[in-house]
């Protein structure tokens, strides 16, 4: 399993930036983790990632709990499958 973070354009809030930079961190200890800037005129995530599980992050959406990303993690690394985090705009 790997877990793959894309957002679109520079991230601004610098905040976000530490936060995102310690998840990657913290997560490369138990799983090959990416995190990178992706151009969605140039990046096709379905064609990318065909089989991997994606978690679309909106502010709007519906949150989730430590023991539910929990499980997440530990389903889709059950299944054998990558997760992906790309930026709701993609």
């Amino acid at each position: 399993m790997k877990i793959y973070l894309y957002y679109i354009g520079r991230a601004k809030d610098p905040h976000t930036n530490a936060v995102a930079a310690d998840f990657v961190g913290r997560a490369g200890h138990f799983a090959a983790c990416e995190m990178r800037e992706i151009r969605p005129d140039r990046f096709d995530l379905f064609a990318k990632h065909p089989t991997a599980r994606k978690v679309f992050l909106d502010p709007a959406g519906t949150s989730m709990d430590s023991p539910g990303f929990g499980r997440l993690i530990g389903n889709a690394e059950m299944d054998g499958r990558d997760l992906v985090f790309p930026d709701r705009r993609t």
